[in-house]
């Protein structure tokens, strides 16, 4: 487990990006917005596609473990 989170945080898996500023788990509607996107150029998606339905954003970004970030 050590090796696992030791490698985690050398790559920025779980603090970068938006989770710098919105804590863990951090989504925000404009990366939904690229991530629909690139799978509609992709020819995953339809480009008619109401992609707002997908998801919603109610659950994320409540700043989980900001307040136990270094510095």
């Amino acid at each position: 487990m050590a090796a696992a989170i030791r490698l985690m945080k050398q790559y920025g898996l779980v603090d970068s990006a938006d989770s710098l500023k919105l804590g863990i788990g951090a989504m925000t509607e404009a990366r939904w917005r690229d991530f629909f996107r690139v799978n509609v150029e992709a020819r995953v998606h339809a480009k008619t596609l109401d992609d707002r339905r997908a998801y919603t954003l109610a659950f994320v970004d409540r700043g989980y473990r900001l307040a136990m970030r270094p510095g």
